[in-house]
């Protein structure tokens, strides 16, 4: 995995983010699937989770992949928390690269990403509670998507496997 690039990288998020919306999605009359407005608090619970799930698998897991697959969905649920806040495409890529420019990727163990992300979060958690700075917490969940993309860039990142029917688990059905 490793050689990853930026593209890769994106295209893995566009997978899972098909693969987030069909599963967790409201399918709509006319067979597309909308996904549920959520607060920033909301997102960020999620995040709290898979990252500690990233966490556990890096110290149960011999390989890499376990911790790598699940902070590709911490990395998931930042990008659908900012396209929940209208940011496009461009907008999130030009946010990143402006923090790249800021704080360029650098090497490191892949422990020391998954603490820094960790405590990026608890940051965001920390000012996403206090209503005056829900600003500041989504900044600083672009910060742990920023990282997030360091880590696969040095790591890799796995592909959501796809070839699998995906059950949308409020109907049952497969999506």
């Amino acid at each position: 995995m490793p050689d990853t690039t930026l593209d890769t990288i994106l295209e893995a998020f566009r997978d899972e983010r098909f693969y987030q919306i069909r599963r967790w999605g409201l399918r709509q009359p006319d067979g597309t699937f909308h996904e549920f407005e959520r607060s920033l608090t909301d997102w960020l619970v999620y995040m709290d989770h898979w990252s500690r799930v990233a966490q556990h698998n890096m110290t149960r897991q011999p390989a890499d992949i376990p911790a790598l697959d699940a902070l590709r969905k911490v990395a998931c649920l930042v990008w659908a928390a900012l396209e929940q806040d209208n940011y496009t495409l461009d907008g999130i890529v030009a946010a990143l690269n402006i923090r790249q420019e800021n704080t360029p990727f650098c090497t490191r163990p892949l422990s020391e990403y998954l603490l820094a992300i960790r405590v990026v979060l608890d940051d965001a958690i920390r000012a996403a509670t206090q209503w005056d700075r829900q600003g500041e917490a989504k900044a600083l969940i672009l910060d742990l998507l920023h990282l997030s993309i360091g880590c696969f860039l040095q790591y890799g990142i796995p592909m959501r496997d796809l070839s699998e029917p995906i059950i949308n688990a409020r109907d049952g059905e497969p999506a």
